[in-house]
Order: structure tokens, then sequence, then C-alpha cells
């Protein structure tokens, strides 16, 4: 699934981004979870040759990037101290990063693609397997991707039931 773009005509300060993403937590149960981004401003870089500007977009993440700002009643909002993980840039008009969509059902068909995709590369590891431990290896790792293609798919048939 190729990346999508973001047409210069839409991107505003305050628009909502997703990405999903996938994994086994600690009771081995799948997870499959929708990432909120927000794009927080639309500007030119200082001293750039380019006239495009850039879009800066921020992870929505309660206590970490968004929350309480002041002892004042109703005070919230983006925190001051964002760590720069949470960050991400990519210039006016050109595709989203890598895996953020504009859509929730399109950030969990993406999800659903990479699973496919590492389904098919763990079938096709087994096939060209050398050893034991080979075998072993690309048979939890297929186990494990199946599991959380499931999830994502129940998933996605939950987001479009809602509509």
């Amino acid at each position: 699934m190729n990346a999508q773009k973001y047409p210069s005509s839409i991107i505003k300060k305050g628009a909502t981004l997703y990405e999903s993403i996938y994994y086994i937590d600690d009771n081995g149960k799948a997870k499959v979870e929708t990432r909120i981004y927000c794009v927080r401003s639309v500007q030119k870089k200082r001293n750039a040759l380019s006239d495009q500007p850039h879009v800066n977009i921020t992870m929505k993440i309660d206590g970490v990037t968004w929350g309480k700002r002041s002892t004042k009643i109703g005070d919230y909002g983006w925190l001051s101290s964002i760590p720069r993980v949470y960050v991400k840039q990519f210039r006016e008009g050109d595709k989203l990063p890598y895996g953020i969509y504009t859509t929730k059902l399109a950030a969990l068909k993406f999800a659903i693609a990479t699973l496919k995709d590492e389904v098919e590369f763990d079938e096709q590891g087994i096939r060209d397997a050398k050893n034991k431990n080979d075998i072993k290896f690309y048979t939890s790792e297929l186990e494990e991707n199946n599991l959380l293609l499931k999830a994502a798919r129940t998933r996605l048939k939950r987001e479009q039931n809602k509509r």
C-alpha cells in the first residue's frame, strides 16, 4: 500500500491524522491500536532555499504531549516540552510519513496489508529453511503474525460497522 498524498488545499493547523500499530502484549493477546497525530503548524523553514512549507505533526498522548498546562480550570493543551520521538515533519504537498493516513480505516487497511506481507515472508522462510531452528523461528513468527492479522481484521470490521 502506497503512502497517501496530503494535498496542500486541505492541510491546516489542527487537522487529525492516524497511524495503526499492532503488537502482542505481555499476556500473549494481540493488540491493534490507532494513534492520533495532530497538525501543529504549517510553516516555512528559516533560511531555506525552497519556498515550500513544512507540516509539523505531533502524536497526541495524554500526560506526555497533551495535558493540563497550569492550575487554571480547563487549561488543557500541548505541553511545553515534547520529546522529539513524538514529532514528525514532512513537506506540504508531499506524501504523508510511512504508516500515517488521514482516516482510521486507511490506517487499519495499511496495517493489514503490512501484516499480510509479513505472513507471506514467514511462509517463504519456512519453505526455504535449511535447518530445524529456522523452521521453528519462522513458525513462531507466522503464528504471531496470523494472530495479529486476525485482530487487525476484527478491528477493521468494528470501524466499518460504526458507520
